[in-house]
């Protein structure tokens, strides 16, 4: 009777979750269990009994506290974008392995944070919000620059990105994807707040753009499918990091010389810079060719040289300090509460803070 209540309190898809957050098939766990793979694979599927002996095998195996797995709800959710790095792979390109631990490490993430904010009354001063562009005639540059005049940003250069998308009530966390093709990943937590994954590691140019360019799917692409969506994201990204008033008194007589003082001055790559001003027709198509020619010369297209410094998310700091010193949960408190056990903890948590300069606006 004691295993048939257990087997009743299981959350199936949690359990799903645990083992390809681990990078685990299920004939992998099946055969780690000492168990028939047809058996593990009606337990995940809710339609098998689970004894106590095996779900103590389960929660050493997938290493997840035993609440994990009695979790009610579902804590996983698909991405509205992977913002792939070099030329935007597809994501057929990444192991389906590693796509699925991808998805079900920050699913559990998710689910973190939504427990988080439900004993928070967080408050902001600006917001994000899905748009139809059809109503701004797919005119991307407007929308941005739109969003910069709501946002009171100042002309030129943002000078700390990260902490102005975080100003509009979204979560930024650094994340190590274990795949280098991946450099961002953003959605809406059930339409409550929305948030961006940025690779761990990136350049502070490349951080950049890359959060800008999640945040214009977080505009653009919320609740609109669009086949060009990538491109999309770019454009915005670019003129919202670069607006065209701003930036056409820097674009006359380009060379690799003038991008690396702008790429100092706008905190984006010299490839960005050389891109925007294609597109604004200040270089033509044949002057693009050869600056991106001299780019590869130089060694340039791997490495830029101008160093910038990546940018510092605040935010989930914030979120677990207000549990600490004003909630007062103590760390194991905390760990309890969002089912994780200390090596995810830290993940999620310590890997966003430590080593980290704050670059304040």
């Amino acid at each position: 009777m004691q295993n048939k209540k257990i087997m009743k309190a299981i959350n199936c898809t949690q359990l799903e979750i645990a083992r390809k957050s681990r990078l685990l098939t299920q004939t992998q766990l099946a055969n780690k269990l000492e168990i028939d793979s047809r058996k593990y694979s009606k337990i995940e599927l809710g339609e098998h009994r689970i004894e106590q002996s095996l779900l103590d095998k389960i929660v050493d195996i997938l290493d997840y506290p035993l609440d994990f797995f009695l979790e009610e709800g579902n804590n996983i959710a698909l991405p509205i974008s992977l913002h792939e790095s070099g030329s935007f792979r597809k994501r057929q390109d990444i192991s389906k392995k590693v796509l699925f631990s991808v998805e079900s490490t920050i699913g559990i993430y998710l689910g973190c944070l939504k427990k988080l904010k439900s004993k928070l009354d967080l408050q902001f001063n600006k917001s994000i919000y899905p748009v139809n562009a059809e109503e701004f005639n797919n005119d991307i540059e407007n929308i941005a620059e739109q969003l910069r005049l709501q946002w009171s940003i100042p002309s030129g250069p943002i000078k700390n990105l990260t902490t102005v998308i975080e100003n509009a009530g979204c979560v930024i966390i650094k994340y190590d994807f274990g795949t280098e093709k991946i450099d961002g990943f953003s959605i809406w937590i059930q339409d409550i707040f929305p948030v961006i994954f940025i690779r761990h590691g990136l350049s502070g140019d490349r951080e950049r753009f890359t959060l800008a360019h999640e945040l214009g799917h977080l505009f653009l692409h919320t609740k609109r499918l669009s086949p060009n969506k990538e491109k999309e994201a770019n454009d915005f990204a670019s003129v919202f990091l670069m607006p065209y008033s701003d930036i056409k008194k820097d674009l006359n007589n380009l060379n690799i010389y003038k991008l690396q003082n702008l790429k100092e001055k706008w905190k984006v790559s010299m490839a960005a810079i050389a891109y925007r001003a294609k597109e604004l027709d200040f270089i033509s198509d044949s002057q693009y060719r050869y600056i991106f020619m001299e780019l590869s010369r130089c060694g340039y297209r791997k490495k830029e040289p101008i160093y910038i410094a990546p940018e510092v998310p605040l935010s989930l700091k914030e979120m677990k300090d207000a549990f600490i010193y004003e909630l007062e949960y103590s760390i194991d408190e905390l760990k309890k509460f969002l089912c994780l056990n200390e090596s995810d903890f830290n993940k999620l948590f310590l890997f966003n803070e430590k080593n980290n300069k704050v670059v304040y606006l």
